[in-house]
């Protein structure tokens, strides 16, 4: 791992990044086209086959926003669910989170080759099985002490990103991580609709089954556990047992201890 390079992050377009390009980013803030919009950013300057967006808390479970990716999904979304259940805590971010008050509004960059790994089942599970060779993570801290990082990855048939690369990104890195702040507030922040919270508890809540989820984010959109079960299709006895096997799988008694798990630092 390279050692990290720190720059002010500022959203003034500075001329780095084309300006319609900053003004999508803009207007995708908080809204599902972000990561798609992320994207479509970096591969301006460098070819990049994955994005993803996570907040890393002092304590608790690593959050990932949401991701987009140019081609096999399935594969990345298989990776997102192993990091997300056990190969978080190999995560070099990890580490930053010490000083992470103290870099607020900083910069971190890390690069991390799959050659470079220590661990091999992290490797295995997050990068070989998905065809992944390399991650360029930009991070900051934010006011609770937390982190996000913005990752982007290679997949072996694009290959490692080179210098040039490297160094584009890293220009265009404090307009794409000020966007991805104020997008990791705003959706934190956010009332949702069962859509929005069924897509929210697939990617964070990786442990839960279909059904599960389906009564889950109806919960959370503010229905009874009857008119989930209406919208679900199922009987009432079925949604009582798939909300309650929900609560057991996330450690929670409650719906507002479910919500707890998302807007807690």
């Amino acid at each position: 791992m390279e050692a990290a390079s720190i720059v002010p992050v500022n959203v003034r377009h500075d001329g780095s990044m084309p300006l319609p390009v900053t003004l999508e980013l803009i207007e995708s803030v908080g809204r599902r086209a972000f990561y798609a919009a992320v994207l479509r950013a970096v591969n301006r300057f460098a070819q990049v086959d994955h994005c993803a967006l996570m907040r890393i808390p002092v304590g608790g479970q690593i959050e990932v926003f949401g991701a987009d990716s140019k081609s096999s999904p399935s594969l990345l979304a298989a990776a997102t669910v192993a990091y997300i259940d056990h190969y978080h805590k190999f995560d070099p971010n990890r580490i930053l989170l010490r000083d992470a008050k103290a870099m607020r509004g900083e910069l971190q960059v890390h690069r991390q080759r799959r050659v470079d790994m220590g661990d091999r089942a992290y490797r295995e599970a997050c990068y070989e099985r998905s065809e992944l060779v390399e991650r360029l993570s930009f991070s900051t801290g934010i006011d609770d002490g937390s982190l996000v990082a913005l990752n982007v990855y290679r997949r072996e048939v694009t290959g490692e990103f080179n210098r040039t690369e490297v160094a584009s990104l890293t220009d265009i890195a404090p307009v794409l991580l000020a966007a991805c702040v104020r997008h990791v507030d705003l959706i934190r922040c956010v009332v949702r609709d069962a859509e929005s919270w069924h897509e929210l508890l697939k990617m964070r809540c990786a442990s839960l089954t279909k059904r599960e989820v389906d009564v889950l984010s109806c919960m959370l959109s503010g229905m009874t556990l009857r008119d989930a079960a209406q919208a679900c299709g199922i009987a009432f006895s079925s949604a009582v047992t798939y909300s309650s096997r929900a609560y057991n799988r996330l450690g929670v008694r409650t719906l507002r201890e479910v919500k707890n798990l998302f807007e807690a630092g």
